[in-house]
């Protein structure tokens, strides 16, 4: 599905995207998914500078 969508992306913006396995019928109780979902996106945003930096 990415694949296509960045195949067929007409821009330079970056597209990711995030696959979460822990749901579902297996998945666990839920209780800590807030902070691990904003955990997951404090690192992508700090990934991101990491990128910017190496660009300039």
């Amino acid at each position: 599905m990415v694949a296509k969508l960045r195949a067929a992306k007409t821009d330079g913006n970056v597209l990711l995207l995030k696959t979460d396995f822990s749901n579902g019928h297996s998945g666990g109780s839920g209780r800590f998914a807030d902070f691990r979902d904003s955990a997951y996106k404090l690192a992508l945003i700090f990934e991101l500078e990491q990128l910017s930096k190496r660009v300039k």
